[in-house]
């Protein structure tokens, strides 16, 4: 898990290396970035992305940008499996 970074609502976006909805990448999925939301006293997981290999796998650390935009990278993926950057807005 990434270290969290926090938007102006208070909800935190981490990233799991593995995981995700997809069963590619040796069957453990290829990561996902997650949104841990304030729920009373604990905090509600969303996935708010899943990788596919396709798309980029293993994401690690994420930047908050202007308008609320995340982004970060992931070791992995692609056509190359070059690794990519992305943004998820």
């Amino acid at each position: 898990v990434s270290v969290p970074v926090q938007d102006s609502s208070r909800a935190l976006y981490v990233t799991s290396v593995f995981g995700g909805h997809d069963a590619a990448c040796g069957g453990s999925g290829c990561g996902a970035v997650v949104k841990l939301s304030p729920f009373g006293i604990s905090w509600l997981a969303n996935v708010v992305y899943d990788f596919s290999f396709s798309d980029g796998a293993f994401p690690h650390d994420l930047l908050l940008g202007t308008g609320g935009a995340i982004y970060g990278a992931a070791q992995g993926g692609d056509a190359q499996s070059d690794g990519v950057v992305f943004n998820l807005q």
